[in-house]
């Protein structure tokens, strides 16, 4: 990843590219976590390279918890591998459109800005809870622990994901230890950049999940 990175922003000064938009982490820059260290020395070397930046800092993305196949309005769970820490959520729509407000609006506006994306801080329990009400069914949440994650790491054949993976296990011992109370804010950059506050796990439910259960 750092290989990849340097060569692609030292392309972009070549190219005369005038502007960079990062999609980092939420990251607190003295975080015990491979993949936060990445993503810190990435926007160090994009900040020394001349170039207008913007780096995004996304917490935990919803999406990726509940939009599951097969869908939670028909097994009436998701799991969570962070027990029950807290932990704060955004959803991958917010991002993609303050990505593009960034990226339309250009380094006039949004040079040098750091964004940060976490609408709610809520518990696995308390996401159950929220899309309980919401979908007007019961809803649970199936809660595990990173040796359950990191029991299945070894037989990830691709060596990249296989070590993006050891460092999302990491990710979750932080986060259990109760080592993560950078990221347990509430810090709504989407309302900073598009006037509106960032999504709701309950409104992500409602727009996403509602339509899957009368499919």
């Amino acid at each position: 990843m750092l290989y990849q990175s340097k060569m692609f922003v030292d392309a972009a000064v070549t190219a005369g590219v005038r502007h960079l938009v990062h999609l980092g982490v939420f990251s607190s820059r003295r975080d015990n976590i491979p993949h936060f260290s990445w993503h810190d020395l990435i926007e160090t070397y994009i900040e020394a390279s001349g170039i207008a930046w913007t780096h995004l800092h996304p917490n935990v993305i919803g999406d990726s918890t509940l939009d599951v196949d097969p869908p939670i309005t028909e097994t009436g769970s998701f799991g969570v591998a962070w027990r029950d820490a807290l932990q704060g959520w955004t959803f991958a729509s917010d991002i993609a459109a303050v990505a593009a407000a960034v990226l339309r609006e250009g380094p006039d506006k949004h040079a040098r800005a750091d964004y940060f994306l976490s609408t709610e801080v809520v518990t696995g329990p308390e996401v159950a809870e929220i899309l309980t009400e919401a979908l007007g069914m019961t809803i649970t949440c199936n809660m595990t622990g990173p040796e359950h994650l990191a029991a299945d790491v070894p037989a990830i054949p691709d060596a990249g994901t296989r070590l993006y993976m050891q460092s999302a296990v990491q990710t979750m011992r932080q986060a259990v230890a109760g080592n993560m109370g950078p990221q347990t804010v509430v810090r709504d950059d989407v309302q900073t950049v598009l006037g509106r506050p960032g999504i709701t796990i309950k409104e992500w439910a409602l727009k996403n999940l509602k339509h899957t259960s009368s499919a």
